[in-house]
């Protein structure tokens, strides 16, 4: 269960996105890091994004660039943490009528494990700065002699509040339903519930941000999940930028410190 409520809170956002000043359509990054106890699970990753029309940064948080400011685009990236290897690809189509389509696809591999995960959605930007979003994934795992089958049926919406003396403050809450369907050789057993999370972020300026993370899942054991963490990055001229990640998850189980550091390029 940690493992669901952790990726969908990653999903809402605690990764830190990378950021550059001015317009620009294509966007390589790099970013390497480590979590949990004694920061033994180390990981690295590897984006490329290209966007079909620029995307302008101006004054508001380089992090909601591609927020504030939609475009068409595809992205393809690569992760590795220990021996986990992940490998995705995607794209988002922005209609001039704020109507959005997206879709992605992972390739997960582990010894004796491998998963496909197929994701899509459609959503609509109410105003400038609130989406309303519903998604649907499934996922698809052979390990050892265990055939499983993930269903997750899922809406979000966010909202950006601008403010008059800081930035603004970027808010996310939503929903999501689990169907569960595992095969074993000797017999099968499903699993469904449901998970909830809300987050926020306030931008105190462009580029230093504090935030908040909360899921609830009732699949199986109740479980929840804080995480707090803060970002910083750096503009290096108007490509180049350094960003920095620290953040710490609170759960049923146990506590995790996460640190991150990442490299971009904007152009």
């Amino acid at each position: 269960m940690k493992r669901i409520l952790l990726g969908a809170l990653v999903g809402a956002g605690t990764l830190l996105p990378a950021l550059a000043q001015g317009e620009f359509q294509h966007e390589a990054s790099a970013a390497v890091g480590s979590k949990g106890d004694g920061f033994g699970d180390g990981f690295w990753r590897i984006r490329y994004d290209y966007a079909f029309s620029p995307i302008k940064v101006g004054n508001q948080p380089y992090a909601l660039a591609r927020y504030l400011s939609p475009a068409s685009s595809v992205r393809a990236s690569y992760s590795e943490m220990d021996d986990f290897d992940s490998f995705s690809v995607g794209g988002t189509y922005q209609s001039p009528s704020g109507w959005f389509g997206l879709f992605n696809y992972t390739r997960n591999q582990l010894e004796q494990l491998d998963q496909d995960e197929y994701e899509g959605g459609i959503g609509y930007y109410l105003t400038d700065t609130t989406t309303l979003t519903a998604t649907y994934g499934r996922y698809e795992r052979d390990y050892f002699a265990t055939e499983s089958e993930f269903n997750r049926y899922g809406l979000s919406l966010r909202h950006y509040f601008p403010l008059q003396t800081t930035q603004g403050l970027d808010t996310e809450f939503g929903y999501t339903r689990v169907d569960d369907d595992h095969r074993f050789p000797d017999g099968r057993y499903q699993v469904d519930g449901n998970l909830y999370y809300a987050r926020a972020d306030w931008y105190i300026t462009q580029s230093w941000f504090i935030g908040a993370r909360y899921g609830y899942s009732d699949i199986g054991d109740d479980d929840d999940s804080w995480i707090v963490q803060t970002g910083y990055w750096w503009q290096i001229g108007r490509v180049f930028s350094l960003q920095a990640l620290v953040g710490h998850e609170f759960n049923t189980f146990d506590d995790d410190l996460t640190l991150g550091l990442g490299f971009t390029a904007r152009f």
